[in-house]
């Protein structure tokens, strides 16, 4: 028996498929790479399921952002990937190949019928309720394909982008009989795979899941500045809901030394996303990218109202796969707090209240990335339709209009504004450790239990008196928002021995011996430094393979008032920060 057998009192061992279709993606190769190690030290055994380069949508194509690449470009990609599946060390090792993408009567009879129903001018939602097998592949294909392209259900397609489409849902087929063959040649009891909502995992979950494997997905850590990629071990997926990202026990509130720690470490992130030095982050305090006409509108519009309200919208291409693939628009009524179902109903709303709201000046802040951005090298439709909006109606004066392309900071905006409304964005967070008052428009979708932290409007009424009225509506509780936001971006993950970023000179030292190792042979040292000085806190268990142990807190008055302090200064150093940008950019005029 081996010692995780022993050690967890179970009958028989552990056997985890680690799916790695995103090799080329070298933070999630360099992650999988460590936990298959990880697991195998405890005494796991690791069965590798790869590919060898039959697919075309898999999350190493998908992540380089482009449409249509060229054959060459696609190899050298599925090459990389090969490469990285290598070292990914495993007791044995799976591959989809070319007879899982052999034709056969059922998979050329369906694909025959999606290519006819998907003609040139037609919509995605006309075919998302087609079947293979008993499966919905269509939607699960739609996830992947909506993040990539920024196409929505009802967006009418031209023929590359029904093709496209197609090529998706061939590759789940080619996956499905993969998986069929592994199924029937492993007797596995956990699959791995790194965020469970990409659409070939949801497709592993959907065929191993029923069969009672247990499905893990590996979510790095959501912001963080730090050398090593921390991550941990979701059961299935993170789901689109107020507590998707960690449920915390409010009866547990105290702080110790090690969440205080936690606390330290979030306030760094996210005052890294403030000065743009994270990725997640699309603004910066560099003042000289802005144009000095958008400078000048801005600064007039704060000088003539007395009360801003900010509303920061969110990407729908990033909600739509959620609600389309894994169906998160049953969960809950999306506008329990007045007529409207959309963002854009919303915004429209806004801009019809704001007329007979004259004493506020609301900004509308369009999100970044439905321009062109550092992700997304083109413009999305749903910027477009905003466009259109705007250009369709007479915008009041006391309206404000920076849309996703401005270079004007986020932050400096939050810092200006005296309520900041949000639609499901982390934004409100953001907002929240600036000491803003923050209310969601649609707090159904959510990732963060915002009605924990402060008081939000339960109807109609309340919401109008939060947006147009002095209120106490959306005031955070600090010590409720720090507890949970110490344990939810910090405390839930262990680290890994995979670079996650720069990091300054000690991040790009350890990016260069890390390489270097690999291509030595040497890799296994740096995997024994960081488990045994940096894992100690980690419990083994058959449920969930690897996690992070939760220290049981005793009242700690000490720690509390300490991290009260932390949030003060935080809060003291980037308004001030703020403040320099706001007159910088002034100055530029």
């Amino acid at each position: 028996m081996t010692n995780f057998v022993q050690d967890n009192g179970l009958d028989k061992p552990a056997k985890v498929a680690i799916i790695c279709l995103d090799g080329a993606v070298s933070l999630y190769a360099d992650t999988l790479s460590f936990v298959a190690w990880k697991l195998r030290d405890e005494g796991v055994e690791v069965i590798r399921f790869g590919c060898g380069g039959i697919l075309e949508t898999c999350t190493s194509i998908n992540s380089t952002g482009k449409i249509g690449l060229s054959g060459s470009e696609k190899e050298r990609i599925c090459q990389r990937c090969r490469t990285a599946q290598q070292e990914v060390t495993a007791e044995d090792s799976f591959e989809v190949n070319a007879k899982d993408g052999s034709a056969e009567e059922n998979s050329v009879r369906f694909l025959d019928e999606l290519k006819e129903r998907l003609v040139s001018g037609s919509r995605v939602a006309d075919v998302l309720d087609m079947e293979y097998a008993g499966l919905p592949l269509c939607r699960m294909a739609f996830f992947d394909y909506s993040i990539v392209t920024k196409l929505a259900p009802d967006s009418i397609l031209d023929a590359s982008s029904a093709a496209r489409f197609v090529v998706g849902v061939n590759d789940l087929i080619k996956l499905f009989h993969a998986f069929e063959r592994f199924r029937k040649q492993y007797d596995v009891t956990h699959i791995v795979y790194v965020n469970g909502n990409y659409t070939q995992n949801t497709l592993a979950r959907y065929i191993f899941g029923e069969k009672g494997m247990i499905c893990l997905s590996v979510e790095p850590q959501l912001t963080s500045q730090h050398i090593l990629n921390h991550v941990m071990l979701a059961s299935d997926r993170l789901s689109l809901h107020p507590e998707g990202l960690h449920h915390f026990d409010e009866s547990n509130l105290s702080i110790d030394k090690s969440r205080l720690a936690d606390t330290k470490n979030v306030l760094v992130n996210f005052g890294a996303r403030i000065r743009g030095a994270d990725f997640n982050a699309y603004t910066s305090l560099d003042g000289q990218a802005i144009a000095t006409e958008e400078v000048a509108r801005f600064e007039k519009f704060l000088e003539t109202h007395k009360r801003i309200t900010s509303f920061f919208l969110s990407s729908e291409d990033e909600l739509t796969p959620h609600i389309i693939t894994h169906g998160i628009s049953g969960v809950a009524n999306p506008n329990p707090l007045g007529p409207y179902r959309t963002q854009l109903e919303f915004t429209a709303y806004l801009l019809k209240e704001a007329t007979i709201h004259p004493e506020t000046g609301f900004v509308i802040r369009l999100h970044p990335r439905m321009a062109a951005n550092k992700r997304d090298l083109f413009e999305s439709q749903e910027h477009l339709r905003y466009k259109s909006l705007l250009a369709e109606i007479s915008v009041p004066e006391n309206v404000l209009v920076l849309y996703g392309d401005s270079k004007v900071s986020s932050y400096f905006v939050i810092s200006e504004s005296d309520l900041v409304v949000i639609s499901w964005s982390t934004i409100g967070l953001e907002a929240l450790l600036l000491g803003a008052p923050v209310i969601s428009a649609f707090p159904c979708y959510l990732m963060y239990p915002l009605t924990m932290f402060s008081k939000q409007p339960t109807n109609q009424e309340e919401m109008e008196i939060a947006l147009f009225s002095d209120s106490n509506f959306g005031v955070a509780d600090d010590t409720k928002l720090l507890a949970w936001m110490g344990m939810a971006y910090e405390g839930q993950f262990f680290a890994t021995a995979a670079p996650r970023g720069q990091g300054g000179m000690l991040g790009k030292f350890y990016r260069v011996v890390y390489r270097l190792s690999k291509k030595t042979g040497m890799l296994d040292i740096i995997y024994w430094l960081v488990n045994t000085f940096l894992l100690r806190q980690l419990i083994i268990d058959f449920k969930r393979l690897l996690h992070r142990r939760e220290n049981g807190t005793s009242s700690a008055e000490g720690f509390q008032k300490a991290s009260d302090r932390l949030l003060t200064r935080y809060r003291n150093k980037y308004r001030q920060l703020l403040k320099e940008y706001g007159q910088r950019i002034k100055g530029a005029q």
